[in-house]
């Protein structure tokens, strides 16, 4: 959701088609600055989440999450992993450093660091994807 949100900006509207027997979430959705996008996730499956993103002639695909690729009419350029991406979560190794250096700092947040405003959105978009009432029955 976040990666959704760094490219596309604000949710406008978004329209959930989730299966929460099935532990299945998809939706489809437009940003305030008039971006498609469609999020696919399987939480009772391995990998292949994905996030499309649709602009004026670009496409911006995250198939799966940990690498994308940047479409237009001419070009193909494709988003790899750092290092520390493969060995943690792709973008939280960048963000939490960037993070620790503004607090460390008493810096004011630039980007790539969020505030918890921008978390207060990212949590609205995921309620209006997940169902709060989900009860999702992690293994051990």
């Amino acid at each position: 959701i976040d990666l959704l949100r760094f490219f596309s900006g604000d949710v406008k509207n978004i329209t959930s088609f989730s299966n929460v027997s099935k532990l299945v979430f998809n939706a489809i959705g437009i940003s305030e600055k008039n971006i498609e996008f469609i999020y696919n996730s399987n939480w009772s499956s391995p990998g292949k989440w994905t996030i499309s993103i649709y602009a004026d002639e670009t496409r911006i695909e995250f198939d799966p999450l940990e690498s994308g690729k940047i479409i237009t009419k001419n070009s193909v350029i494709e988003i790899t992993p750092s290092e520390n991406d493969l060995k943690f979560k792709p973008g939280f190794y960048f963000q939490f450093k960037h993070f620790l250096e503004n607090i460390v700092g008493k810096n004011q947040f630039v980007w790539p660091c969020s505030d918890l405003i921008d978390h207060k959105k990212s949590l609205e978009t995921i309620e209006k994807i997940f169902p709060t009432t989900l009860d999702i029955p992690f293994k051990k």
